[in-house]
């Protein structure tokens, strides 16, 4: 009877799985169109918008290459294209990333249904909405878009090895690579499980298949062009230091958003039953498991995804500058291996199916649900959530200087808007990395003032013409221990959440 009720369910999923998909997109579009509108920009952010809005696209391509960002240009020139129409805001600057992610739980609903069942697929596109990727859906930044074209890349070449209008999916496989690695440079490790996958179809038909070969090199060679603005970015991030604890950390990152106590009581119940399953078939019980071998090409690549997270943090030994987040380009390969291990490691009564993908499903809409409650469309601004910094902004006696590292150009981009001139943010890499040991925030800035209209200034100029001015801090940063070592009197004038404000004088030389 319980085995009728989930081949229902199936059968009811396959014929309606179009309708299935376009109910789930307009939930997951809805609900991100809502966090996006009440999510301000972010420091990451502020450098697309910025680099978006340079003169031309060709001295965007320089300033990269003078290490304006360490990021691919595909997201700004992206963004470019759709401020000329739209103009900035918080959903339409972030528009590719939330293109991005959907497009993965798109596929990866299709790439494990025909590896599984059709829950299982359902259950694969909603688990890469508790990954790491479901956050990058609302950052301006080209996370979600390489999270998408690593996707849309393992499907095509999952498609080509089969078969299947190979032509099609051969362009696709070119093109969704190669774009991967223009969206985010550390997405070029995507190569990896793909080409490894070949290696193993290869090894096994005894001659390589020319025609992937041919598309894996041609989508190679399409990242060419960013081998200047890769070895800037690296130059930029150059701090070879990897843990085991790094390791962690990754796939920490990744699965946090899975921390939900229904997502965890469902991931218990699926691993006892998956132990349970395998030690029935270690003592030679009958257990009705799907024993079809899978392609071993597919093997071999699933297990190369699973480790793709490991490998790129233990790539920071070379390359450095490698953090968590920058593994989110492989959510979408954990979302599709998951599913279908607990196909292939529970019994075909479809208990643990229903299990995960329910509770996964339970999830899925309590968060859609939390997106429309009273005032989740509430936008806190930045500013105006300050009213020590407002006041001091609206104060025309004194200049504002706005302190704190990271926390710092977010304030610095939402004050030039309503109060223009009236800010700026003093960088020093010298003084950073004296300070502080660590001079990249400092590096940026300089770079960010030297191409684009952000009120950045350098130390020592600054304080030569303005003797005394407001500080606002934000946060951790070396300015306010540099003043005092001028012997600068600094007086605290207002401390409220998120900073503190400060009259600076400095004395007479």
């Amino acid at each position: 009877m319980f085995d009728d009720a989930i081949a229902r369910i199936n059968d009811a999923i396959d014929r309606h799985r179009w309708r299935v998909l376009a109910g789930a997109s307009a939930a997951f579009l809805a609900m991100t169109l809502v966090r996006a509108y009440a999510t301000p920009f972010g420091h990451d952010e502020v450098y697309t918008i910025l680099t978006s809005q340079l003169p031309s696209q060709t001295s965007m391509w320089t300033a990269l290459d003078d290490g304006l960002d360490v990021m691919p240009p595909l997201f700004a020139l992206a963004a470019r294209g759709l401020h000329a129409v739209v103009g900035v805001g918080p959903f339409a600057t972030r528009v590719p990333a939330i293109l991005g992610v959907w497009v993965a739980a798109v596929v990866l609903f299709v790439l494990v249904r025909r590896r599984s069942t059709p829950l299982l697929g359902v259950a694969a596109a909603l688990l890469l909405c508790f990954t790491a990727a479901s956050r990058d859906a609302i950052e301006a930044r080209g996370y979600g878009v390489a999270v998408g074209c690593v996707a849309v890349a393992l499907y095509a070449w999952t498609e080509a090895a089969a078969g299947r209008r190979r032509p099609r999916h051969l362009v696709m496989l070119t093109l969704a690579l190669g774009a991967a690695v223009w969206a985010q440079y550390h997405a070029a490790l995507a190569f990896l499980p793909i080409v490894a996958g070949e290696a193993a179809r290869a090894s096994r038909a005894g001659r390589p298949d020319w025609p992937i070969a041919a598309a894996i090199a041609a989508a190679a060679a399409i990242t060419l062009p960013l081998a200047p603005l890769a070895e800037t970015a690296w130059r930029l991030n150059a701090d070879p230091l990897v843990t085991l604890r790094a390791i962690v950390d990754a796939y920490a990152f990744l699965l946090a958003p899975l921390g939900q106590w229904l997502l965890i009581g469902a991931i218990v119940v699926v691993v006892g039953i998956a132990l349970v399953t395998i030690a029935g078939a270690l003592g030679h019980q009958d257990v009705d498991i799907d024993t079809s071998r899978m392609p071993w090409h597919e093997l071999v690549a699933g297990a190369l995804l699973v480790l793709l997270p490991a490998i790129g943090m233990l790539s920071g030994v070379v390359f450095g500058g490698v953090a968590p987040r920058d593994m989110v380009f492989a959510a979408p390969g954990l979302a599709a291996v998951v599913p279908v291990l607990i196909y292939r490691l529970t019994p075909r009564s479809g208990l643990a199916d229903v299990v995960f993908a329910g509770a996964l499903a339970a999830s899925f809409l309590g968060s859609v649900t939390a997106s429309f409650l009273p005032g989740a469309f509430a936008f806190p601004h930045p500013i105006r959530s300050r009213p020590a910094l407002v006041r001091a902004l609206e104060d025309r006696n004194q200049p504002v200087v706005i302190a704190g590292g990271v926390p710092s150009l977010p304030l610095l981009y939402y004050a030039a808007k309503d109060w223009p001139d009236r800010a700026a943010i003093l960088a020093d890499p010298t003084l950073a990395r004296e300070l502080t040991g660590s001079d990249r925030i400092d590096r940026g800035y300089v770079a960010l003032g030297t191409w684009t209209p952000a009120a950045i200034e350098s130390f020592y100029p600054y304080i030569a013409i303005h003797r005394t001015f407001l500080l606002y801090e934000a946060g951790s940063d070396w300015l306010v221990a540099k003043l005092r070592q001028q012997r600068a009197i600094v007086e605290e004038i207002e401390r409220e959440p998120g900073g503190t404000l400060f009259s600076v004088r400095l004395r007479s030389p």
